[in-house]
């Protein structure tokens, strides 16, 4: 038996959201087929050549798959090969921290029991041959963003080496960046590309601008667009904190590249400004901006006193907030004020804050921290989320609510919360309750702190970002844009939509898993119809949370199922239990993206989370705890388990493992 991997949710869907750029003339019968796969590959090629500007990552990858899948086939091997090449020199992650790596991994046994680990795209075993196509490729295409996604891939592969093809690359990133500048249309997407870009330039530029001439004219020309793009920008953009912070954070990394006195008389005043601008709509996003500016003017030796003073005066209002909000978070304010204070030698508001927080950290309990959005940046995202709502496509709907982008990474989170520990950790509580005052919980080692810190972090910051999820789910159902007709297309059309056989008492019993998930959705939409038909209707979330809290159970275990994973345990030898949640969650961990794994962990199981189906398996929950919340982070959920789809790979011990795309 082939061990089974479930392919990344962003590759699988690419071929439902994107279309991909169609030829004339398209064989359409078997005979002749695999003759003419070589042709198809070379025009798909030739046209992606001539495209200028940033192209989708997800479109050319689906359609190498299919020209890689069909034509091997069809025993066209050789096709096969170099566009097999063509997609995972594409689809593979490239990053400077890690180089180049697999989109997905999972763990496998070969058969002497040995554990191995299999990553897709896999591009370790790549040799002379392999390295020689892509160097031509990189050289021969005037796609920019081709030249970027060819030449990175050589560059963290150490397979480049001369000033020339450097400069190819960093201009190309530059290229791309500038068309990006040139015609941006105000969206937060094409803000989101430049950024990117532009630090990937600058990076290759500065790696030999002291001995190379045209390498120090592109990194000034990148540094001038950076430059160009923090001053002029308008501080009432919804983007102003990604950009300005960005920003800032790459000319502090490379402050000694950048003219001092424009950093001290353009960058830190246009800061401060933002700054001061971004308090009366998104207070978290000014004390982060400050932060960052805090760094770039110690680095200038410019005043850093002001930065940190008006950080703590945040942290002071984002208390006040909380605490009248009776949210713990309001404990970590005062702290983060209070060191602030003291590391000025504020006496006065050192002491002063020091009472303050002697008096309000045992008020709060500990899993209740909700901080409602204020009125006018709750008005101001439904304004960004409806321009998104009107122009994405309703699959498009879908696959945004399945990559829930608005959460924060664990790599993230984990740093936030390393930077964030202090001395009054030990103050903190170590024990979780539950409603009716039951410990069910408790951190006491400084590994287990540790972990209730990172909870904590990834918490507070999905505070914001499941209301923007909330928001987005409700706004694009009310545009008729998320409807039960289109999820079930989007269900029907997965794994989930499949016909599920199972051998129960010796007998093969059929079953359908879309019926068991569509029975909540259609109770969960009819409760929103409702509620839009007639706003004083009072929606009864009771029925649809409970069905979709328990499906996601259903689908974990069903996914065990066909990972092959075992979804049960012995005790004492001959008991055979069913394993815990928690349990399975832990052995799916491999096969799940990582902000899955966590978003999953964090709301459906986490203790100190919002622990969802234990408190509606167990009957914890009272009338006035049901809410649409609950029910479109169980939808959430099943989304994004449905957009992972399994393919038979070959044994860890096959001469070359090609895991294809479906």
């Amino acid at each position: 038996m082939l061990p089974l991997l479930g392919y990344p949710r962003d590759y699988v869907l690419a071929r439902a959201e994107f279309s991909y750029i169609s030829f004339k003339n398209r064989p359409d019968t078997a005979q002749g087929l695999s003759d003419s796969y070589m042709s198809i590959l070379t025009d798909y090629l030739s046209e992606l050549d001539n495209v200028q500007g940033l192209a989708d990552n997800r479109a050319i990858t689906a359609e190498l798959g299919r020209i890689t899948s069909e034509s091997t086939e069809s025993a066209d091997l050789d096709t096969g090969r170099w566009a097999r090449v063509e997609l995972e020199v594409i689809a593979s992650v490239k990053t400077w921290e890690g180089k180049v790596r697999g989109q997905f991994t999972r763990t496998a046994q070969t058969e002497e029991g040995e554990e191995v680990t299999l990553e897709w795209p896999d591009t370790n075993g790549y040799g002379p041959e392999e390295y020689d196509y892509i160097r031509q490729r990189f050289l021969g295409t005037a796609n920019p963003y081709l030249i970027t996604q060819y030449g990175f891939f050589l560059y963290l592969k150490d397979q480049m080496r001369r000033n020339d093809e450097l400069i190819r690359l960093a201009g190309a990133f530059f290229e791309l960046a500038q068309r990006e500048l040139t015609s941006a249309d105000g969206s937060a997407l094409v803000t989101a590309d430049v950024l990117p870009l532009l630090s990937n330039a600058l990076r290759l530029a500065l790696l030999r601008s002291q001995a190379d001439a045209s390498m120090r004219t592109l990194a000034d020309s990148v540094i001038e667009s950076l430059l160009a793009l923090h001053t002029g920008w308008d501080i009432t953009r919804r983007e102003t904190l990604l950009v300005l912070g960005t920003i800032s954070d790459l000319t502090a990394a490379n402050v000694r590249q950048f003219p001092v006195e424009r950093i001290r008389a353009e960058i830190l005043p246009k800061n401060w400004a933002a700054a001061e601008a971004l308090t009366s709509t998104h207070r978290h996003g000014a004390v982060e901006l400050a932060n960052v500016a805090e760094e770039l003017a110690r680095r200038v030796q410019a005043d850093t006193d002001r930065w940190s003073r008006f950080r703590a005066e945040q942290y002071e209002l984002l208390a006040t907030e909380a605490e009248e909000n009776g949210n713990m978070a309001a404990v970590a304010f005062v702290e983060h004020a209070f060191r602030l204070y003291q590391a000025l030698r504020d006496a006065p508001n050192t002491e002063r804050l020091a009472q303050v927080y002697q008096t309000i950290r045992s008020r709060f309990a500990l899993t209740q921290t909700v901080t409602p959005m204020p009125a006018e940046e709750m008005e101001r995202l439904e304004g960004v989320i409806d321009e998104d709502i009107a122009r994405l496509s309703a699959p498009s709907i879908i696959i945004r609510i399945s990559q829930a982008p608005m959460f924060t990474s664990w790599q993230r989170v984990v740093e936030l919360a390393a930077v964030e520990r202090s001395s009054f950790l030990e103050w903190l509580p170590v024990s979780i309750e539950d409603k009716l005052g039951n410990t069910i919980e408790n951190f006491t080692t400084p590994e287990e702190k540790v972990k209730f810190n990172q909870l904590h972090t990834y918490g507070l910051l999905g505070q914001i970002a499941s209301s923007v999820l909330f928001r987005f789910i409700f706004l694009a159902f009310r545009a008729g844009k998320l409807t039960v007709s289109s999820l079930n297309e989007y269900f029907s059309g997965s794994w989930l939509g499949e016909e599920r056989v199972q051998r129960i008492s010796g007998r093969q019993v059929s079953s359908q898993p879309l019926a068991m998930i569509m029975s909540g959705v259609k109770v969960l939409f009819a409760e929103m119809d409702k509620k839009v038909a007639q706003e004083t209707y009072e929606p009864d979330y009771i029925a649809a949370v409970d069905s979709l809290v328990l499906k996601v159970e259903y689908v974990l275990r069903y996914l065990c199922e066909k990972l092959a994973i075992p979804t049960f345990r012995t005790r004492d030898s001959n008991v055979i239990m069913e394993k815990l949640l928690d349990e399975l969650l832990r052995d799916l961990q491999p096969h799940l993206e990582e902000a899955d794994y966590h978003f999953i962990r964090y709301y459906l199981v986490e203790k100190s989370g919002q622990n969802l189906r234990n408190r509606v398996a167990h009957g914890l929950m009272d009338d006035t705890e049901f809410s649409h919340q609950e029910a479109f982070l169980a939808l959430t959920m099943l989304i994004k388990l449905a957009g992972y789809q399994f393919r038979r790979v070959p044994a860890p011990d096959a001469s070359e493992p090609e895991p294809t795309p479906a």
